[in-house]
């Protein structure tokens, strides 16, 4: 994008977040324009349309009615290299694979078929982003609608046209769409997508100082941003894959999630 290029001489994340002309860069007319057009009218969550556990009492504290749930789960190898022979097979990525899957689980679960699903970008495409030490993350919304008489292969076509699309256009700052989409908004609910899809792929190890470092992800107590929450870490070829799904206890029973 535009803004490639555009960095603070001071390699350092404050000086990068406080620069009006690296943000301003980044964000072009033909990007909103598409984002404006892909995001007309965006369709509630679809969750919404679920049970409900209980009415929250009004008192009651957001933290408690935006209390998280999660639960693990684990696709063995033999699973998890048959989606990767898909992927191959029609030019699309095990993401886009289990993106479109997990769309079409939403879509029989609640009879919707417009969903918006968010999905997580790293910004540190450009060399000069490796080095900063801070979250550079760019929040992409995928809308895409499920058609009932496609196949599954057709349907993820359609996902993977999307995805790409999307991909395009992700450096531009999620709050200069949503000042372009001008959704109705609500309190304590994320504008745009209620639905969060993640994918972590293998990376190197790190080493430094001779030591060789793991990462490590640690299940944390915090309230939940989004209505569900469906992360994915993929160790490779040949490894399984893992994964956990969140939810909002107040929007989900805990035997949907589970």
């Amino acid at each position: 994008m535009s803004g490639r290029g555009l960095l603070p001489r001071a390699g350092r994340y404050a000086n990068l977040a406080r620069d009006r002309r690296w943000q301003e860069g980044r964000v072009d007319s033909e990007a909103l324009a598409w984002w404006a057009g892909q995001l007309h009218e965006p369709p509630l969550s679809p969750l919404r349309e679920l049970v409900r556990p209980r009415v929250q009492p009004a008192t009651e504290p957001v933290s408690r009615i935006r209390e998280s749930r999660r639960v693990a789960f684990a696709l063995d190898a033999a699973l998890a290299n048959g989606l990767r022979r898909l992927a191959r097979d029609v030019g699309a990525t095990p993401y886009m694979v289990v993106l479109a899957a997990f769309r079409v689980l939403l879509v029989r679960l609640t009879g919707q078929a417009d969903i918006c699903i968010g999905t997580p970008m790293t910004l540190r495409d450009s060399p000069d982003l490796k080095d900063i030490v801070g979250c550079l993350v760019n929040p992409v919304v995928l809308r895409n609608t499920v058609q009932i008489d496609q196949s599954f292969q057709e349907h993820l076509h359609t996902e993977r046209r999307t995805a790409l699309d999307a991909f395009r256009f992700r450096d531009v700052p999620f709050s200069r769409i949503v000042e372009a989409v001008a959704p109705l908004r609500q309190l304590g609910e994320h504008p745009l997508f209620q639905i969060l899809f993640s994918w972590e792929s293998a990376t190197d190890p790190i080493r430094a100082g001779g030591i060789e470092h793991e990462l490590i992800s640690v299940p944390a107590a915090r309230q939940s941003y989004f209505d569900l929450e469906c992360a994915f870490q993929d160790a490779g070829d040949g490894a399984a894959l893992s994964g956990y799904f969140a939810w909002c206890g107040s929007v989900m029973e805990d035997w949907v999630g589970e």
